[in-house]
């Protein structure tokens, strides 16, 4: 107990005294044995030795406290925390009593994502910087047996700017695998700990029928907590240049994200002449009010597919604005069209400038159902061609009752009126056209639920009988929102089989179907649909291999098969009593613990009614196996079995491991339009962990070079 006293009071004197005139709160020691050499004035901790002091935590098997100098030194499986997380490990140390100057021998420092630096020495100037002398660095693990990574930097000089969190290399050598592959003799770099530093991103290689060789290399600002700006170059060997770039700025109620290019040089002797831009967003606003917009434009049809931006090729521009509440909807639109397709026209394509809905639902008292009330208004203008105005709504009313045996009832009705101004086109009046089409009827559902051994099952009849009629001439109204008729599934029970609201469907009619549903107790499940509609009178309208016009429809069939969490396969067919499939689709999902499938077959009718002159055979698949915990094999293929051409088909292969991130990929459109021929695509890129990159994939195996 004397000697422990005696040592305590010489730690008061001889250490906490030392900052008690400078530091609030003095700097904490802890070792397996701490002595005091009085003639030299000399502290010495050994054993486990712990020291803490201004958030700086040193680990040694031995430190000595120069009292005289104020010096450290440090010796044996040396290592200090800094506040930011960066471990600094050594074989032998001199440092101030602050752990911020000093020299360390065999330094080795170890930064956020596995990021480590390793060097003959280092020295700490100030609690700024630390500069590592002959250093190399790498964010991949290092094996024992076979200490080169996969990849790694060297350099004369590593500075590192705690401050600025900037890492600063001179004079530095790329290897990969242990092979020389580049040299600068300046760059620098974020600290791996930042989650947003300005600077360059990894770049991006590809190459093109089209432009040629090609490399961008996006170089990223940070303007703010809640701002930041990618500017990204992209040249190539068919002398295109082109400048990219993305701005995004995120607020306490919504964000803004605008994307952009404009060409420099296209590579077909055009300048300064071609480019897109893309806007995107959303916002909260008071009273549950929400705003979405976006645009998307291009200078020319070819552009954006021809450089790889986008291939979608329609472009919309919209800006809503909506409000959802617990009995209503209100919604505004204003919608913009960009055509890239070839034959289409942009200036015969309408705007809709707006549309304006308002739906309201109201449950009425004593069970007496529901009621929902509508109004709209939709302007369809064109630069050339016809504009149309309508203005209406809609009330319907519906009520579920239950009754004997099981049955569960529901009577409808509703009324749809609209007022009709077309212009700008002799084939429609320009008076005004008004359109109203009361609607109602009755459906009988008859669920039958059996408990199995082994499952429980469900079925369920249907039968729905509907009458409606319109009143007012069709004839002068002109079909905008009502051409493409599909009879699935989905609708066989709607009232209105009509996608849009200008045109109605007509006549008294029986819908028909049941439902099945097989659910295994061990949690797969099975079921289908089966539907048929019977009119008195044949109909107008529809598609031809829809069967809705006649009185007996085409027989609409639905399976689906849920084996999760591996394996989904749903069927949707359409076919007449003589089994002539106008419709059939399949769609099928494999997962397995490395492997993944998505697999689609469609076939369509041909059906000149709807504007399909030929019938339409495609098959699809997009494939995904994990060869190994690192590497990854992708594929994606389109075929058009009506034409026996492939449309588009890409392979792929990635490696990822702790420290990098590569992806090689090969892509072939087949499809030759009249401004755009086909194009074979190369790409190649490269993420490296700590520049900019994560380290998400499983550590590599160690390997010998």
């Amino acid at each position: 107990m004397t000697r422990l006293g005696a040592i305590f009071l010489i730690l008061i004197w001889g250490v906490t005294a030392a900052w008690s005139q400078a530091v609030p709160h003095p700097p904490a020691l802890l070792a397996d044995q701490i002595d005091y050499i009085r003639s030299d004035d000399t502290l010495v901790a050994t054993g486990n030795v712990r020291f803490s002091y201004k958030g700086r935590t040193l680990r040694a098997d031995r430190v000595v406290f120069e009292n005289r100098t104020g010096q450290l030194r440090i010796d044996g499986n040396i290592s200090i925390i800094d506040p930011d997380g960066a471990v600094l490990e050594a074989d032998a140390a001199e440092l101030d009593t602050g752990l911020e100057a000093g020299l360390i021998h065999g330094a080795r420092l170890l930064l956020a994502e596995n990021f480590q630096f390793a060097a003959v020495e280092a020295r700490r100037v100030d609690a700024r910087t630390t500069t590592l002398y002959k250093a190399v660095g790498s964010a991949c693990q290092v094996c024992a047996d076979h200490p080169i990574p996969l990849w790694l930097v060297r350099a004369d000089r590593i500075v590192r700017d705690e401050e600025t969190l900037q890492i600063h290399f001179k004079n530095a050598r790329f290897d990969i695998a242990g092979i020389p592959v580049g040299y600068l003799p300046y760059f620098r770099m974020a600290d791996p700990s930042v989650d947003r530093a300005t600077g360059f991103l990894n770049p991006d290689f590809r190459r093109s029928d089209i432009f040629g060789f090609g490399l961008s290399l996006p170089y990223y600002m940070v303007l703010s907590d809640d701002a930041d700006l990618t500017i990204t170059p992209f040249v190539t060997t068919s002398q295109a240049a082109i400048l990219g770039g993305e701005f995004r700025k995120r607020f306490a109620n919504g964000r803004v994200d605008v994307t952009g290019s404009f060409a420099l040089r296209d590579g077909e002797g055009n300048s300064m002449d071609r480019g897109h831009l893309f806007i995107d967003g959303d916002f909260k606003l008071r009273n549950d009010w929400d705003l979405m917009f976006g645009t998307a434009s291009t200078s020319d049809k070819t552009y954006l597919a021809a450089f790889g931006f986008d291939d979608r090729d329609r472009l919309e521009s919209r800006v809503t604005l909506s409000r959802q509440r617990s009995n209503s909807f209100a919604e505004a639109n204003a919608i913009g069209f960009q055509t890239l397709r070839d034959g289409e026209i942009d200036a015969e394509i309408p705007y809709i400038l707006p549309e304006l809905r308002y739906t309201t639902y109201h449950d009425l008292t004593s069970g007496r159902g529901r009621l929902d009330l509508d109004v709209s208004t939709v302007a369809l203008l064109r630069r050339d061609g016809r504009d149309v105005l309508r203005v209406g709504g809609a009330a319907s009313w519906r009520n579920q009752f239950q009754m004997p045996g099981g049955l569960i009832g529901t009577g409808f009705a509703g009324i749809d009126a609209h007022l009709y101004f077309t212009g700008d086109d002799p084939a429609f009046d320009t008076k005004g056209t008004a359109i109203l089409a009361p609607s109602a009827g009755i459906e009988l559902r008859w669920p039958l639920v059996k408990r199995g051994a082994h499952a429980d099952y469900v079925i369920e009849p249907l039968a729905q009988l509907v009458y409606s009629e319109t009143h007012g001439n069709y004839d002068n109204v002109p079909n905008e929102d009502s051409l493409q008729v599909e009879f699935d599934a989905a609708n066989v029970f709607a009232v209105n089989r009509y996608p849009g609201e200008d045109r109605r469907e007509e006549g008294a009619r029986l819908n028909l179907g049941a439902n099945f549903t097989r659910i295994d107790d061990d949690g797969w499940q099975i079921s289908a649909t089966l539907g048929q509609v019977f009119r008195v009178d044949p109909t107008t309208g529809f598609p031809d291999n829809t069967g809705l016009n006649r009185r007996t429809s085409n027989i609409v069939a639905a399976a689906n098969l849920d084996l999760p969490p591996y394996f989904s396969l749903s069927n949707q067919t359409l076919f007449d009593r003589q089994l002539a499939f106008s419709r059939n689709d399949i769609q099928a999902t494999l997962k397995l613990d490395r492997f993944a499938l998505d697999g689609s077959y469609v076939y369509l009718a041909a059906d000149p009614t709807a504007g399909a002159l030929v019938e339409r055979h495609e098959f699809a698949f997009e494939t995904r196996y994990q060869v190994t915990p690192n590497w990854t094999l992708d594929a994606e293929w389109r075929r058009d079995l009506t034409a026996g051409e492939n449309v588009f088909a890409e392979a792929g292969i990635e490696y990822q491991n702790e420290c990098l991130k590569t992806r090689f990929s090969a892509s072939r459109k087949f499809t030759n339009s009249g401004t755009l021929p086909a194009s074979t695509e190369f790409g190649l890129s490269v993420v490296l962990a700590g520049f900019g990159g994560s380290n998400d994939g499983a550590a590599r195996r160690c390997v010998n070079y």
